[in-house]
């Protein structure tokens, strides 16, 4: 009997853990207290082993949203999402940049790259307005131009990955809560836009992230 308990101890160990996982991951709110763009927590079930990275718990320091300061390629940003939008304003090591006139009354990149969550995201907005205006349908980064959803979308989505490796390797916390989904499948917890590209889907991106982690140790 002793032999039988230990050979299905090991194979619940191999299983997926999702035993161990916080049980407020899937805590249930009140669906008329959703957001517009929102998928709550509860849309799968703790057994299901899968989880939204909702904003509601600590699994929402792995949104772009997040103020989670770290250093990317020399430059400190306070967010992904700082970053992510500050591509969109006029580049320094851009030579003749058009957007320098066209942005003369918005604040600077280094200032978006500041930003977090809404705030972060309000600026980008504004800065598609006029990028769509004056039919720019690219971003830049380290004096490039990127066309992030035509022919340089891989280019787009290996930045946005290696900035979210620095944002896990300078953030002890938010390295932990990644370690702490475990085998866990992560889902967003917002709809993503149609024409998504691979650099919006951040949550394979941790996915990936917690793999390379678990290899490295």
């Amino acid at each position: 009997m002793l032999r039988i308990n230990m050979i299905f101890l090991l194979l619940l160990m191999s299983c997926t853990h999702y035993y161990k996982y916080p049980k407020h991951w899937w805590e249930p709110f009140p669906e008329e207290e959703k957001y517009s763009w929102e998928i709550l927590p509860q849309k799968y079930k703790k057994s299901d082993d899968k989880v939204i990275l909702s904003k509601r718990n600590e699994l929402g320091l792995l949104s772009n949203f997040a103020a989670t300061p770290f250093i990317f390629e020399g430059n400190p940003v306070n967010s992904l999402e700082g970053l992510w939008q500050g591509m969109k304003y006029p580049d320094p090591d851009l030579l003749n940049d058009p957007r320098e006139k066209l942005f003369n009354k918005l604040p600077s990149r280094t200032y978006v790259q500041g930003l977090v969550g809404l705030e972060a995201w309000r600026a980008g907005r504004e800065a598609d307005i006029i990028l769509k205006k004056n039919g720019i349908n690219w971003i830049s980064h380290n004096g490039e131009k990127i066309f992030y959803k035509g022919k340089d979308k891989k280019k787009h989505y290996e930045i946005i990955r290696n900035a979210s490796r620095a944002k896990v390797d300078q953030n002890a916390l938010v390295k932990e809560v990644l370690m702490e989904t475990g085998d866990l499948k992560l889902f967003p917890d917002h709809i993503q836009d149609s024409d998504a590209t691979d650099a919006y889907k951040y949550f394979n991106i941790y996915e990936l992230i917690r793999e390379e982690i678990r290899k490295e140790n």
